[in-house]
C-alpha cells in the first residue's frame, strides 16, 4: 500500500465513528457549557465518518 496517511486518517474516522455510535448506544451525555449536544449529532455523526472513511478507502486504492 502506497498512501500509508490516507490509510492512517481513514482509520481514524473510523474509531470517531464507533466513538458517535457508542455514544447512540450508551445515551452519553455532552454538554458544551451549559447546552447539551443532541443525539441526532451523533447519529448525522455515524453518518458522515463513514462515507468520508468508505470515500478515502477507494480513493487510496487507485
Amino acid at each position: 500500500m502506497n498512501k500509508p496517511f490516507t490509510m492512517a486518517t481513514a482509520g481514524l474516522l473510523i474509531a470517531v465513528m464507533f466513538a458517535h455510535i457508542y455514544r447512540l448506544f450508551s445515551g452519553t451525555v455532552i454538554m458544551l457549557g451549559t447546552h447539551q449536544v443532541p443525539m441526532w449529532a451523533s447519529a448525522m455523526g455515524v453518518v458522515t465518518t463513514a462515507m468520508l472513511a468508505a470515500m478515502i478507502c477507494v480513493e487510496a486504492k487507485k
